[in-house]
């Protein structure tokens, strides 16, 4: 017969064994990061030099569609600042909510980024719930201490463009357009030696910023239209960028998020530009610039006219072998 501490022993290792096989589970790379398909994703991202960061108030206000064909299908490193944990939500699928459902989310959105490669970023602004003004958002969060983070961001992870949520919607309470505000701001503070140089940080500025609906949708805005199509088929992944993006969003299961994969036809979203540094006029048909390669980082040899040419030849080098390796 066995004794009851070996049974508590038997039983303590199955307990850990299971922990142990979730985790493993967990932390595993997705099946389109294995093998060929894994290696040709990876090698996409060689001739890229370029940045995105998508600005939005709380986990699954994100176009995932989007994020998947950016990260995925261009090779650009792809960030997401979302500025609140989603404390303030509802939960779908248990009894966590306030800081526990912001844990929640959180988590949520590491299983997202398995899939779509993404960065992610926080601020301190806690959600308090739905919010009537921006004034109001403003003045709970507080909006030097928040545009503080917001800007560390920007300065850190260098963005060329930047994405967020509507600055002007109609719906969906103020934390959204609140989110859009100080994006927006930050564009030009994050280049301005003046502020916060408390940061230890260099100043940047990015290219261009864009402002859509919630998650990319289509009410119109101030400013030139841009439409991002995310239905285009991508044969490493195995589908499209809509329908891969929607297995990434289904991680979102707190807040609802669908089990359904996204039909092959469907995925649209649309941007407008409200700010650009180097001005820029008319929406195009690309939230990106013609050239996102290596090569372009050409532009940063401003004012050393000098030494151009070598430079640009070296950019031209590693371009090809990166093109030629991939």
């Amino acid at each position: 017969m066995t004794s009851r501490p070996a049974l508590k022993a038997l039983g303590f290792a199955a307990i850990l064994l299971t922990l142990t096989l979730e985790s493993a589970a967990q932390l595993a790379p997705i099946p389109q990061d294995q093998g060929a398909s894994g290696l040709g994703l990876a090698l996409r991202r060689l001739p890229v030099s370029f940045n995105v960061l998508y600005v939005t108030a709380h986990p699954d206000d994100e176009n995932n569609g989007v994020l998947a064909l950016l990260s995925r299908g261009k090779g650009v490193r792809t960030g997401l600042l979302t500025v609140t944990r989603g404390d303030g939500g509802q939960n779908e699928i248990g009894p966590e909510l306030f800081q526990a459902i912001g844990i929640l989310r959180t988590e949520e959105l590491a299983g997202v980024h398995r899939y779509d490669a993404v960065e992610q970023y926080f601020t301190k602004a806690y959600e308090f719930g739905y919010s009537f003004s921006v004034e109001e958002t403003l003045e709970k969060w507080g909006k030097e201490e928040i545009l503080d983070d917001v800007v560390r961001v920007f300065r850190t992870f260098r963005p060329d463009v930047v994405l967020t949520l509507s600055l002007e919607a109609p719906g969906g309470g103020q934390h959204h357009q609140t989110t859009a505000r100080l994006a927006k701001e930050a564009f030009r503070v994050a280049a301005d030696p003046s502020r916060f140089p408390g940061q230890g940080l260099l100043p940047w500025q990015a290219q261009r910023d864009y402002q859509g609906g919630v998650g990319g949708g289509t009410e119109r805005l101030e400013g030139e239209m841009t439409t991002v199509a995310t239905n285009g088929f991508d044969p490493l992944l195995g589908m499209s960028y809509a329908e891969f993006g929607s297995i990434a969003r289904s991680f979102h299961k707190c807040q609802g998020g669908s089990q359904l994969k996204s039909d092959p036809g469907n995925g649209l979203a649309t941007y407008f530009i409200v700010d650009s540094e180097p001005k820029i006029t008319g929406g195009g048909t690309s939230i990106l610039p013609d050239d996102i390669s290596v090569k372009a980082l050409v532009r940063f040899a401003r004012g050393e006219e000098n030494s151009l040419p070598s430079l640009a030849g070296g950019l031209a080098a590693i371009q090809d072998a990166a093109i030629a390796a991939s």
